[in-house]
């Protein structure tokens, strides 16, 4: 298991991890669920995951979605 373990993923893993816990911690000041939720599974994320493109394209998944429901969670209908 930790022969897999090369620069790149603990790289990866720590950025991922970072990004997941300001996510984490944004989700939670704001009162956004969707991010709280988004940043805890980013978080811990590469510690289950470790080839580094399954990862990176989880992650974007993810981020990406977040961004989706946020931009359309909070447009209102012009009536």
């Amino acid at each position: 298991m930790l022969d897999d373990l090369t620069m790149g993923t603990i790289v990866s893993g720590s950025v991922l991890g970072l990004l997941g816990l300001f996510m984490f911690l944004y989700g939670k000041r704001e009162g956004r669920p969707m991010t709280v939720i988004a940043g805890l599974i980013l978080g811990i994320l590469p510690m289950v995951m470790h080839a580094m493109l399954p990862l990176w394209l989880v992650s974007a998944g993810l981020v990406g979605g977040v961004v989706v429901h946020r931009r359309h969670a909070d447009t209102s209908p012009i009536a």
